[in-house]
């Protein structure tokens, strides 16, 4: 049984937000007792089911906070209080209101973080809800969008966190999780499950926060659209999110071309 581990946005996911729905039926229907598959995404679990109408699939959200499968939450893993009270400080002070607050089902955004932020992140969070942010419990992420300076702001937060990172997600974005999990830690309990070892494991990606799960096998796949440090830990790369490079790839893998 073969287990492919697919981040979304830059990998599975297309420039348009979308996959070759038809073309992953094929080998669903072709395959289906030859291998499972497990969303490893920054995106919350009911966004990412909203993608898929099978059920069969695990759904590792939030960087690894949140592990599901069909309705069951299997795993998550909460931001500290503290942190989160120091980042949202942090950020006030310096009139950074361009951020998302996930928490299991939900997100939040800022009012003020103004209508074309909101607008863009309704594209990657069906479930997002504006308010003022007071108040929040069991947060899992916290996704702030940069124009500036990323490395400088990253070092800033991780000095200010205790118990959780902030590490770049692409598409100018810096997620906030929890230091004990990411999307390795989560896929390994995944494995677990599933009894699967992990020589049995193909992964892909395309940005920093799939860096610790591109190193848990041999079989790691870079986009062509990813960026360098991706390509430099990943064993082989393929064609970029825009060219089915995932379903390719799959396909070649089950027929074992690959």
């Amino acid at each position: 049984m073969k287990v492919f581990a697919v981040d979304m946005d830059g990998t599975f996911l297309d420039s348009n937000n979308a996959y070759d729905k038809k073309y992953f039926e094929k080998l669903n229907t072709e395959y289906k007792d030859e291998f499972k598959l497990i969303v490893a995404s920054s995106n919350t679990i009911s966004h990412l089911k909203t993608f898929f109408k099978h059920n069969d699939i695990y759904f590792i959200g939030s960087n690894g906070a949140v592990i599901a499968r069909e309705e069951e939450i299997i795993d998550t893993q909460f931001l500290d209080t503290t942190d989160i009270n120091r980042v949202l400080m942090y950020l006030d002070n310096k009139h950074i209101y361009s951020y998302v607050i996930s928490i299991l089902e939900k997100s939040y955004v800022n009012k003020a973080a103004g209508e074309q932020f909101i607008s863009r992140m309704q594209h990657y969070y069906n479930d997002l809800i504006i308010n003022n942010l007071n108040e929040m419990n069991d947060i899992t992420k916290i996704t702030i969008e940069i124009k500036g300076d990323m490395k400088e702001l990253i070092a800033q937060l991780n000095a200010l966190c205790q118990s959780s990172i902030a590490v770049d997600s692409g598409f100018n974005c810096i997620d906030i999780t929890h230091k004990r999990i990411n999307k390795a830690v989560a896929i390994k309990k995944v494995m677990n499950i599933l009894g699967a070892k992990m020589h049995d494991l193909y992964v892909f990606g395309d940005s920093d926060n799939d860096i610790e799960m591109l190193k848990l096998t041999k079989n790691s796949f870079a986009m062509a659209n990813g960026n360098d440090k991706v390509k430099s830990i990943a064993k082989h790369e393929i064609p970029s999110n825009d060219e089915n490079g995932v379903l390719i790839t799959m396909e070649k893998i089950l027929k074992e071309e690959l």
